[in-house]
């Protein structure tokens, strides 16, 4: 079965399909300008997949799913390589890592490598009958129909998520509102870890050089940080009048202008103010001129994030000692409902069929994601005919819980009737 051509008049799926619908058995070897990527089959099953610039090795495996302490495993390897053992042997002979954690790690590695090739428009492919891996380091079997789903999703996933994260060189911020925030949030221990790399403006390149996720995974959870409003955005102009500032700073400290360059850093801090370069500028700066008490303000911001991200020590108590120093007052204002208690007297109200005070409780409290919330706040509008609130409210149940067959069900006739 020959089959040859170019992505840009056939897509994968496509021809995946023709591949698998045939039972055949080879490799499909795609070919572009920077890698060339290789998945095989046996029978229409797929079985291995990797690229010349993502292969597969114990390292890369264990940097993306974390599957023993980095320490060891250098350990293990050299005495591997000293030995003339293959390092999974050693792993398993050795009892340090459980043979079916380290087979659902190598299975989803190599699905991460496949469908990141759905992504390609262009590249010339070949399929090579009867050709399979030399040596593989695990075989893995998958569907070709599974994995043309997945990787479809994922295409229209990235689509959506394009449309506000441009490209893996958009640069982001964590939003200073968006700290208080985080402590609402039924976060997923993925989405903390990337939380700690965010102390300084950054992007999806960057950050995928520490956190330890494919680029697929980051996108998404990045997506949801913004759609949280944890993280913003940072336009063009505006990081470029950051850096500008920045520029200016350090222009004028080395021509020993240290009011100038307080000025300029005490500029860049109040437009970034949990940036760690820019916070220890902001500390070389006050080694010869005392920082403007108004803009101490900032320093709230970065001290409340810091539980969540990992400032260095020097940094962290640069930011305490510049706390500002609030007069207190005596203040006969209402304390404001916890999340938690707001969550607990609208599902009282909603029971007693208090639809109204459910919706102003809610409201009142901020947006918590958080599937009670949505699923209270969603029945609620739907009582009230609060068609469009109802159906918002239903789509981010949702996105935390996919699988809700009833929810799906009920977004489908609010549909209609809007």
């Amino acid at each position: 079965m020959g089959i040859k051509g170019n992505l840009s008049s056939i897509n994968l799926a496509d021809i995946l399909q023709l591949i698998g619908l045939g039972a055949k058995t080879g490799c499909l070897v795609i070919t572009t300008k920077n890698d060339t990527g290789y998945i095989f089959l046996k029978n229409g099953i797929v079985i291995y997949g990797y690229s010349e610039n993502k292969k597969i090795s114990v390292e890369k495996i264990n940097q993306e799913k974390k599957i023993i302490e980095d320490v060891k495993l250098k350990s293990i390897l050299g005495t591997a390589k000293e030995k003339g053992v293959d390092p999974f042997k050693m792993l398993l002979d050795g009892k340090f890592v459980n043979l079916i954690v380290l087979k659902k790690a190598t299975h989803s590695y190599i699905l991460s490598i496949i469908y990141d090739f759905f992504k390609l428009q262009e590249g010339d492919f070949e399929f090579l009958e009867n050709k399979l891996p030399k040596n593989p380091i695990l075989n893995i079997e998958e569907s070709y129909s599974n994995i043309i789903m997945e990787g479809s999703r994922r295409i229209d996933e990235i689509g959506l998520i394009e449309k506000v994260i441009k490209s893996d060189k958009t640069n982001f911020i964590i939003n200073a509102s968006g700290i208080d925030k985080i402590e609402t949030l039924e976060l997923k221990a993925k989405e903390k870890d990337v939380l700690k790399h965010l102390n300084k403006i950054t992007n999806i390149y960057e950050l995928s050089k520490k956190a330890e996720y494919d680029e697929f995974d980051l996108y998404k959870i990045i997506y949801g940080c913004y759609q949280s409003k944890i993280i913003e955005i940072l336009q063009k102009e505006s990081y470029e009048t950051i850096l500008e500032h920045i520029d200016l700073a350090q222009f004028y400290l080395e021509r020993e202008n240290y009011d100038g360059a307080l000025k300029e850093a005490e500029r860049a801090f109040s437009l970034a103010p949990i940036d760690e370069k820019i916070i220890n500028l902001l500390m070389l700066c006050t080694k010869f001129t005392p920082i403007d008490e108004d803009k101490k303000r900032y320093f709230v911001i970065p001290l409340k994030f810091a539980k969540y991200t990992s400032y260095s020590e020097k940094t962290l108590k640069f930011i305490k000692e510049n706390q500002p120093h609030i007069k207190e007052e005596k203040k006969t204002e209402e304390k404001k409902l916890s999340p938690r208690d707001a969550l607990v007297m609208a599902s009282k109200f909603i029971k007693e069929g208090k639809n109204q005070e459910v919706v102003n409780i809610l409201k009142e409290v901020g947006e918590i994601r958080n599937t009670t919330y949505y699923l209270l706040l969603g029945n609620a509008c739907y009582k009230l005919k609060d068609l469009k609130g109802s159906y918002d409210a239903f789509s981010k149940f949702l996105e935390l819980n996919p699988e809700n067959e009833k929810i799906k069900k009920l977004l489908s006739i609010i549909k209609t009737k809007i």
